[in-house]
């Protein structure tokens, strides 16, 4: 079966064969059959559903003239991928579009808007801003698509949508579609409601998780983890590598520890800007970065042709989410290849996993050749560690071979002692004599009596007083 056998605008087909579409994946196929119809698919991701959704879209812009088309999708990133698929297979058909969501310019959308952009594709909260300002011609919409529905309930936008439906005009006079991953009863309910007479596909998740991707496990310590990753990539050598952790904080911890060891990593994450996050994904598309390391909802729409490798270091909660994630690696019916790491903490999630996707994961024992490369790691890490020799002070570069040993030069003799020009004679640097202490007369032996006993010798006395006092005292006594 080839696109030519469906009721496609020639320019539409020339831009699909100029892209690389030769026939239709599974979910194409059975939305072409119902080409002009709303359609309620389930299909997973990598199936081909945005070619799916895309061919019905800018055929039914080219037969209404002066119309808008919306696609509906929960995040940034795949707004700018739908946008780029567009502008690739509608290469010929002159249609404008833009994506729009929040964090960038407001002007640069609106601008892009009022220049008659025709394919609007967009995250809820923007458009919503854009509707309530008037800026949005609702009544011209004549198609809406809503893509990944099921996280879009997930994320919280079920009021949202329903916002933009009651603001169009009524189903019936318009095209509707609704792609999910999951059938939920929301979901459906939103299809019954929001929809008219809608055709129901279903391709089961198998044909995409596994046939086209080879699966494997490994139980693993927790603390082992790192070094087990670590390993494997040294092993594999993988040129794009998709890792997925389940919280923020592990995301951080591993994309610390690989650039530690020389891994070039980026991080996809809620918390970083959105300007940033569109510059990684593109580096990581480039080559430019080789491991990118995410968690489930920053990595949903990510569109990576030849992705070789998906490592799932965390098991994760829901088991729909290990299908989109083992299924960036077999994006539109290619091969691929996804690791999966069961420690201690999350193993628990392992059975709903293996009933989701109908089969038992493999498990990969830990070989000769994986205990070797451990064993070479910690190697590693253990010499980087060791304290380095100390560099001295000087920071003096290092002499040359043959050069000669130095030679400390002799001390210089110390100047001469300034001569005295002044006429005065220096004086002598000695130190004042040393007055003699004075001599102690001994007293003169008086016999002590019961009468003399308090008797003085008045010139003894006198003579031991000082010698302002003394002539006093011997006036004083010569009157006695």
């Amino acid at each position: 079966m080839n696109f030519s056998d469906f009721k496609i605008d020639e320019r539409l087909l020339k831009g699909l064969s100029e892209a690389g579409y030769s026939s239709p994946t599974p979910i194409q196929a059975a939305t072409l059959q119902h080409l002009g119809q709303d359609i309620y698919a389930q299909s997973q991701t990598g199936s081909g559903k945005t070619t799916a959704f895309l061919i019905p879209t800018l055929q039914r812009l080219l037969e209404q003239e002066d119309s808008l088309a919306l696609i509906i999708v929960p995040t940034r990133e795949l707004t700018e991928q739908i946008e780029k698929e567009a502008k690739l297979i509608g290469k010929y058909l002159k249609i404008p579009s833009i994506s729009i969501y929040g964090g960038v310019s407001y002007d640069k959308q609106l601008n892009a808007i009022n220049n008659g952009a025709r394919l609007i594709i967009a995250t809820p909260g923007r458009l919503i801003d854009f509707i309530r300002q008037g800026e949005l011609d609702t009544a011209k919409v004549d198609v809406i698509v809503l893509d990944e529905a099921d996280r879009l309930f997930d994320m919280g936008f079920v009021k949202d949508i329903k916002f933009i439906y009651g603001q169009l005009k009524s189903a019936e006079q318009r095209l509707n579609m609704l792609y999910s991953a999951t059938l939920s009863a929301e979901v459906g309910n939103l299809a019954l409601t929001h929809t008219n007479k809608p055709v129901d596909i279903i391709i089961k998740s198998e044909e995409v998780t596994v046939d086209s991707v080879t699966q494997g496990l490994y139980h693993v310590n927790k603390r082992e983890k790192l070094n087990l990753l670590i390993a494997l990539l040294n092993l594999e050598q993988p040129k794009s590598t998709l890792i997925f952790s389940n919280t923020q904080h592990g995301v951080s911890f591993i994309h610390e520890r690989l650039n530690r060891q020389g891994f070039r990593s980026a991080v996809i994450a809620g918390n970083v800007p959105q300007q940033k996050r569109l510059k990684i994904v593109d580096d990581f598309k480039k080559g430019k970065v080789s491991y990118l390391i995410a968690t489930d909802v920053a990595a949903r729409g990510l569109h990576i042709d030849d992705l070789s490798l998906v490592i799932n270091y965390d098991l994760p909660d829901e088991a729909e989410n290990y299908v989109h994630r083992i299924g960036r690696t077999a994006r539109a019916g290619a091969s691929g290849k996804a690791l999966s790491f069961a420690c201690d903490q999350y193993i628990y999630n392992l059975p709903a996993i293996e009933r989701y996707i109908g089969q038992k994961i493999a498990v990969y024992p830990l070989d000769a050749a994986i205990n070797e490369q451990l064993a070479k790691d910690k190697l590693k890490a253990r010499a980087a560690a060791l304290p380095q020799a100390k560099v001295k002070a000087n920071n003096s570069p290092p002499k040359k071979l043959g050069s000669k040993p130095h030679k400390p030069k002799p001390s210089q003799p110390r100047p001469p002692a300034a001569k005295n020009t002044n006429n005065k004679p220096k004086r002598p640097q000695t130190l004042p004599p040393v007055k003699p202490a004075a001599k102690v007369m001994p007293a003169a032996a008086t016999p002590v009596t019961h009468n003399n006993r308090y008797k003085v010798n008045v010139k003894e006395f006198t003579a031991s007083q000082p010698k302002g006092l003394r002539a006093k005292l011997k006036a004083f006594f010569k009157k006695k």
